[in-house]
């Protein structure tokens, strides 16, 4: 076993412990009583409907806008492939380390002839950034709409969340617009004549990759734009349902910065599938805005209910796969 993949298992195991570490924080200090009567309470209908809605901003929306930059890569997977790759990786991004994750999702990308890797690779890292820009976006748009509403600690940080906001979008507009990344051609140049033989062609590889996306037309970009927008808002309402069903009186705006921030520390690679550091956001965020800290809780654990049933979706077609896998092997 590799050196890079040892200290990745080891630190997954310290995000273990540090999740249980959180877990048992909250367990002793939050009413599990008053957690289990809000739970009872809870519509059914709302969280199928909060289910539907979180299926369709974090599966079905990227998988369509990543599957324009994929066919101008020249890679051909299917819309429905591309849906049940999401599906999947919703699994192991909460079972295993990111490393492990990204590279599954980057070696599906890639099919069977083990060609395209270096788009495969830009694709993934251009829809985090992507998906980046919108969560600082929204949070400073929020914030700003919010400024007199909001805790002196986050009304200080509306500068650096700005600044956040342009630096993600700099990078895009370096994906999409020919004229700039000819403008900034000299840092690759510099790092072709300078750097050892080995990094200056994984800078080739790196700069023909971020070309594929000039490709990319007027109207498949605005697409892409409008997909990952959608995407965003979606995944606030699917909160605000949530919400909605617990009783808890937050509007739109309220919920959007709210889960914007408890998503950023989320996924932060802290513990497993944001365990911990979710519920003590929830509790912190929510509890500045009146709503008591067992509701909150329970409105963290109904989000992480959803999370496990989409993880669930991902092992029922990684199984559908390994079967089909078996069967095609068989019959050869």
């Amino acid at each position: 076993m590799k050196l890079q993949h040892i200290k990745s298992y080891l630190f997954f195991f310290l995000r273990i412990l540090f999740a249980i570490g959180l877990g048992t924080y909250v367990f002793l200090t939050v009413d599990f009583a008053s957690v289990w009567n809000a739970l009872l309470r809870f519509s059914l209908p709302l969280f199928a409907l909060s289910f539907c809605l979180s299926t369709i901003c974090s599966i079905v929306i990227p998988a369509m806008t990543t599957n324009r930059a994929l066919k101008v890569s020249g890679i051909d997977i299917s819309l429905w492939e591309s849906i049940k790759i999401n599906f999947s990786m919703r699994l192991y991004v909460m079972i295993l380390p990111q490393v492990v994750s990204s590279g599954i999702r980057w070696f599906r990308y890639r099919g069977p002839e083990k060609g395209k890797g270096w788009e495969a690779a830009s694709i993934i890292f251009f829809e985090k950034i992507v998906q980046l820009f919108f969560i600082t976006f929204s949070t400073f748009v929020f914030f700003l709409i919010k400024i007199d509403t909001i805790p002196l600690a986050l009304k200080n940080s509306i500068p650096l969340i700005g600044i956040l906001a342009i630096g993600f979008f700099s990078l895009i507009v370096l994906f999409l617009s020919p004229y700039i990344f000819k403008t900034f051609g000299f840092i690759f140049k510099f790092a072709r004549d300078h750097f050892p033989h080995f990094v200056a062609k994984r800078v080739d590889k790196i700069e023909d990759a971020i070309q594929v996306y000039h490709k990319l037309g007027n109207r498949s970009v605005a697409f892409m734009f409008f997909g990952y927008l959608s995407a965003h808002l979606i995944f606030i309402l699917s909160s605000y349902v949530l919400g909605a069903g617990l009783g808890i009186g937050m509007d739109y705006i309220d919920m959007g910065w709210v889960r914007s921030i408890v998503l950023t520390l989320s996924a932060l690679p802290i513990t497993i599938g944001g365990l911990g550091v979710r519920e003590l956001g929830h509790i912190y965020l929510m509890g500045y805005l009146g709503v008591a800290k067992s509701v909150a809780v329970t409105f963290s654990l109904l989000i992480f209910a959803i999370q496990i049933l989409i993880a669930l979706l991902g092992a029922f077609f990684e199984i559908w796969r390994f079967l089909a896998h078996s069967k095609r092997n068989l019959g050869k």
